[in-house]
């Protein structure tokens, strides 16, 4: 019986394992005319059957992605050099009149042997769209992970700083939000860079650099008097009142009863520390920063407690996610620093889909690839750096999903 000839939304719905095992169907089925049929060129250089070839394309050893694997099975045809099968389209599975086997015309050109020269010929009856993506993958594939970057950086609407070198991508949106003098929260899971963020965003508008993190009792930001009455002043009593980016890290995990007191600051930029009310200076401006949006602890982040709305108010909010080319720009300091970037990068992809409670964030990445570096084998620095203890049960589905992605 003639394999069910599959229509393109079905065949774009189906998952990696599925598209495969349409394609044997066809394959194996011999009313279907899905045959394989090469040029004597590929075969010598090869060493492969017609059978070998299309059962090696099939499984994902030729080094083709699930996308491919569908425009096949959309067209019912493997078009490389010589191959004849039933054309695109038909309602029916008939083969060409020319004999699946017959002897190929003599070719004008070597034999594809590359994944890019293969991939040419699987372009036919492809997109626009598709070929753009396609090309524009093959040219973020040749651009050195650490090419230098410029980022104009505005103030008031003016020029004020051309910034070179590795930055998160929602850099310059927090410049501008930063730089008109609103206060901003960033969220996100941990380790994507919002410190370092907050960092250079000071030096790029221009303003000293201050810093506090989780806060469980007000004289922790407010200062306090002594026994002398000498007042002990903080990080943020210097910004407010001298100018500053003042960058609230763990925002998120600090007492929400003394949080509320930042309220006055940030809306009325006025406060009142323990020797008497300052006004804010006209370059004060609060970042910050979490792993929630404030309302209180998720599965990954239970430590969080849910912030007053009134303070969620003063700020203006922008997640700020794992940058994967930023990632790979700062891992490529050392030898396998790009190859730590894109296996952390597939164990994180794995994970989420998974489910699995397992951070894995770019400082994994840039741990391993300095362990990897310093002579650490591979295997040791990885366990270290990103297992971090979790069961080979969990380990092992993870891997799986990473291979199967792949």
């Amino acid at each position: 019986m003639t394999t069910e000839i599959k229509s393109n939304d079905k065949i774009d719905a189906m998952n990696q394992s599925e598209v495969r095992t349409y394609l044997r169907g066809l394959h194996n089925d011999k009313e279907s005319g899905f045959t394989l049929f090469l040029n004597d060129g590929f075969y010598a250089e090869t060493g492969v059957t017609p059978d070998q070839a299309l059962r090696k394309f099939i499984n994902g050893e030729l080094g083709f992605t699930v996308k491919d694997l569908k425009e096949v099975a959309k067209a019912r045809k493997f078009p490389l050099a010589g191959m004849v099968l039933p054309a695109v389209g038909g309602s029916t599975p008939k083969a060409d009149t020319k004999p699946a086997h017959a002897p190929s015309p003599a070719p004008t050109k070597p034999a594809p042997t590359t994944r890019e020269d293969i991939l040419k010929t699987l372009l036919e009856g492809v997109s626009r769209a598709e070929v753009e993506d396609i090309c524009n993958q093959i040219v973020q594939d040749r651009i050195p992970a650490g090419l230098p970057e410029k980022k104009i950086i505005l103030k008031d609407g003016k020029k004020i700083k051309e910034i070179t070198g590795a930055t998160h991508r929602v850099f310059e949106k927090a410049a501008v939000i930063l730089g008109s003098g609103e206060d901003l929260y960033f969220y996100g899971p941990a380790g994507t860079g919002k410190t370092e963020l907050g960092r250079q965003l000071a030096d790029a508008i221009g303003l000293d650099f201050y810093f506090t993190s989780k806060i469980s009792a007000e004289h922790h930001f407010l200062g306090y008097q002594d026994a002398k009455g000498e007042y002990k002043e903080t990080a943020f009593f210097k910004a407010f009142t001298k100018g500053g980016l003042f960058l609230f890290d763990e925002l998120d995990a600090s007492n929400p009863n003394v949080l509320t007191r930042l309220n006055a600051a940030l809306s009325n930029r006025v406060f009142d520390f323990p020797h008497g009310n300052f006004k804010a200076h006209k370059d004060f401006v609060c970042l910050g920063a979490g792993n929630t949006d404030m309302k209180g602890a998720t599965r990954e982040y239970n430590g969080r407690q849910q912030q007053d709305s009134a303070l969620s108010d003063r700020f203006i909010f922008l997640a700020v996610d794992y940058d994967q080319k930023l990632e790979l720009q700062l891992a490529s300091q050392w030898k396998e620093g790009e190859k730590a970037a894109k296996r952390v990068q597939s164990i994180r992809a794995a994970v989420k889909k998974l489910k699995i409670r397992l951070t894995v964030s770019m400082r994994a990445t840039l741990k391993l690839a300095k362990l990897v570096e310093l002579g650490m084998l591979w295997a040791s620095a990885e366990e270290a750096t990103v297992w971090k203890g979790l069961d080979s049960e969990t380990i092992r589905k993870i891997e799986a999903e990473v291979k199967a992605s792949n």
